[in-house]
């Protein structure tokens, strides 16, 4: 074979392998589908500046165990941005029975919105006071008064202070923190404390006391006369909340 055929026959295949390698470059940007399990040691997606998309049409998980064992969590490396909802379960919302669950101390660079309140607070304890029932400690006041003088029916016997225990862990005589109690007021409130420009949509402050661990503050309030006993509690709705810094 002289020189000139050899010539022809390295240039042929070297312009072929051009077209081999740009036909396998173009198809690198279409998509691949195939079935089966696909094991990789590391996966690249997108570029610096340009990003990329991975759609996980399933569950992410780690299958993999440690000693004993062990779970082994899904490790996020870096901060991580979430455009949508977080929720626990198949269902979003508070419907189901599985709430989302923070497995962790929480700190949170700004404030935090409960059911359409700001509250502000690393804790919370919140509940519903039972109008009608007790409290869970009763202060009784002694007017000491002759309900056998006449015209005695609307003396004042005795003035009652029905408190609510709420156990708070980090309620302490010894080691002071910022805790505050707040109440949902009722619609018709004879009275309120503070500004409320929308009615009973705002959470009022309300005076607590603190002991064995737990935070106690007024609900209802009794008056017994010479004549009978009634309860004021027209000014709130029951719903209290204890917010811990």
């Amino acid at each position: 074979m002289n020189n000139r055929v050899r010539s022809v026959i390295v240039g042929a295949v070297s312009v072929l392998a051009v077209f081999v390698v740009a036909s396998v470059a173009r198809s690198a940007v279409s998509t691949f589908k195939g079935q089966g399990t696909l094991e990789v040691d590391s996966l690249k997606v997108g570029t610096q500046g340009s990003g990329g998309v991975t759609a996980f049409n399933g569950t992410i998980i780690n299958n993999t165990t440690g000693a004993n064992n062990a779970d082994q969590p899904v490790t996020f490396g870096d901060n991580v941005r979430i455009d949508g909802r977080v929720y626990r379960g198949s269902e979003a919302g508070t419907s189901d029975t599985k709430p989302f669950i923070i497995n962790d101390n929480a700190e949170i660079a700004g404030t935090l919105t409960v059911g359409g309140n700001n509250v502000t607070g690393t804790k919370r304890y919140t509940g519903t006071v039972d109008l009608a029932a007790d409290g869970d400690f009763v202060s009784k006041y002694d007017y000491e008064t002759d309900c056998t003088a006449p015209d005695s029916d609307e003396y004042i016997k005795y003035y009652y202070y029905h408190y609510k225990k709420v156990a708070v862990a980090e309620a302490s005589i010894t080691e002071p923190i910022n805790i505050r109690v707040f109440y949902k007021p009722a619609a018709d409130a004879s009275y309120i404390i503070g500004p409320n420009p929308e009615g009973n949509n705002v959470w009022q402050s309300v005076g607590y006391t603190i002991g064995d661990g737990s935070v106690y503050f007024t609900y209802k309030t009794e008056t017994e006369t010479c004549a009978g006993t009634f309860a004021d509690t027209n000014w709130t709705t029951g719903a209290y909340q204890v917010v811990v810094n």
